[in-house]
């Protein structure tokens, strides 16, 4: 029984002496399958943890309502009448040079 596996020892050592890559590659190809069932539990793992989510799409035939937000200016003119207006404004010395000073019946300043 020993003999059968020193000869099988020295068949081995006689193989691997005339192709010196091959124990590497084994061993490489070894670990690489040792890796396909890794991945494939975690891929399992993932899935089975992993949240269902539902997608729905919705069609654009019913009407969807949204408030809508509308600027409204409105300009009221109230008449006022002419005796509670102020009188214009007539520039002093410190005013412009060549400014006429306001009619009081134009009722409008000017500058």
């Amino acid at each position: 029984m020993l003999d059968r596996g020193r000869a099988v020892l020295a068949r081995l050592s006689r193989f691997a002496a005339t192709h010196p890559g091959l124990a590497t590659q084994l061993r490489l190809f070894g670990l690489l399958l040792l890796l396909i069932p890794l991945f494939a539990g975690l891929q399992r793992l993932v899935s089975e943890t992993a949240p269902r989510i539902e997608v729905q799409f919705i069609s654009e035939d019913r009407p969807i309502l949204a408030p809508v937000e509308r600027t409204v200016e409105r300009i009221i003119y109230v008449p006022v009448p002419a005796d509670e207006t102020p009188q214009p404004v007539t520039p002093g010395p410190a005013g412009l040079a060549g400014a006429a000073p306001a009619s009081p019946s134009s009722g409008t300043p000017t500058p």
